[in-house]
């Protein structure tokens, strides 16, 4: 039944039609059922009718109006509500990409968090790298064949691979997060906002490489579909900084730890801005734009 947005301490109306009888995840027995989740939460619902059932799920969304609920004079945030002049690449899964060179900034040793839109449109035969950098150094972010996602860090001399237990869908946006927190010692992976996999990082740091980085992936591994908002910050996020963060559009001077922020809203040439740090990206070709963006 589909999916709904809401603020943090709102509540929302589900409402299911169809059946006779029907039985809530939350337990309840009723056609409709108010809920006021905290986090992102997916509800299901089974209808009974005449001795068949069918059973559809619902994502509910929390988002915070702003991370600090305080705004300061001179101040800004703007929220995806507004998505008519807001662009994203769109990969075709052959050849286009976009090349980062290798900064210093991308040169990442310590903990970081890196997020992502995306909207795959097949996984491709060999999987498909989001982000691409140095599978034994820095790090991937590696879509694969059978549609998981696969974080890659190492320490020159090996790697460690971390798995999502669920699948990204087709089709379909997918915001997701890596957390690479070297101060717990833990690698964790956020699907839609939700913690999908917590590990135990192997090494306790990261080791840099001379790699260039690309958004879309390298031949053979190229990205099918389109990306929007990537952002790599130099802190672990909490899960309630990724949830209240998904759908926020930040103002890049008020966040010191947002290292990168490609917004892909440029609609026109061959460049990618970047709204931290200055690193800009080099697009394969400038009919990579799209309209089709995340909206909530």
């Amino acid at each position: 039944i589909g999916e709904k947005i809401i603020y943090r301490g709102m509540s929302t109306l589900l409402t299911a039609s169809g059946c006779s009888s029907y039985s809530w995840s939350t337990g309840e027995t009723t056609s409709s059922i108010t809920v006021s989740p905290t986090n992102n939460t997916i509800y299901r619902v089974t209808g009974y009718t005449g001795g068949l059932t069918s059973t559809e799920e619902l994502w509910v969304y929390v988002i915070d109006t702003l991370n600090n609920p305080i705004i300061q004079r001179g101040d800004s945030v703007t929220l995806f509500s507004d998505t008519s002049n807001r662009y994203c690449l769109s990969f075709d899964g052959t050849s286009q990409r976009v090349n980062l060179g290798n900064p210093t900034i991308l040169q990442t040793t310590g903990t970081i968090t890196m997020e992502a839109w995306i909207y795959p449109v097949s996984y491709g035969s060999y999987g498909s790298y989001i982000y691409y950098k140095s599978q034994q150094n820095e790090g991937h972010l590696y879509l694969s064949e059978s549609g998981y996602l696969i974080y890659y860090y190492g320490i020159g001399s090996s790697f460690q691979a971390v798995t999502s237990n669920s699948k990204v869908l087709l089709n379909k946006w997918t915001h997701i997060a890596v957390v690479r927190d070297f101060s717990t010692m833990k690698i964790s992976i956020y699907i839609n906002g939700q913690i999908d996999n917590i590990t135990t990082s192997l090494y306790s740091y990261a080791t840099t490489s001379s790699s260039s980085a690309y958004i879309g992936g390298k031949s053979p591994y190229l990205f099918n579909g389109r990306i929007d908002e990537f952002r790599l910050w130099n802190k672990a996020l909490s899960e309630e900084e990724i949830c209240s963060g998904m759908y926020k559009r930040y103002n890049s001077n008020n966040e010191s730890n947002l290292k990168v922020y490609l917004k892909f809203d440029e609609g026109i040439g061959d460049t990618v801005y970047d709204y931290s740090g200055g690193i800009n990206g080099v697009l394969y070709s400038s009919s990579m734009w799209s309209l089709g963006v995340p909206e909530g």
